[in-house]
């Protein structure tokens, strides 16, 4: 969940969420897609998706795509 809103609501309540990167972190170690990259770039140049430069760059580090 990507809404500040709901996961202060998800909080709250005890309640485990992942946000959008997370599911694409997560599909790509169960071998359902074989690289973020393409998908993180579409969402921030497509879909007007907003994630910082630094995270960006450390998730693609952390899942050796950089």
């Amino acid at each position: 969940m990507d809404e500040r809103l709901g996961r202060e609501v998800a909080w709250h309540f005890g309640l485990c969420y992942t946000g959008l990167i997370g599911i694409l972190i997560e599909a790509k170690r169960k071998g359902r897609v074989s690289a973020i990259k393409p998908y993180l770039d579409s969402l921030r140049n497509i879909a007007g998706f907003r994630v910082s430069n630094e995270l960006y760059l450390r998730v693609l580090h952390d899942e050796k795509e950089a």
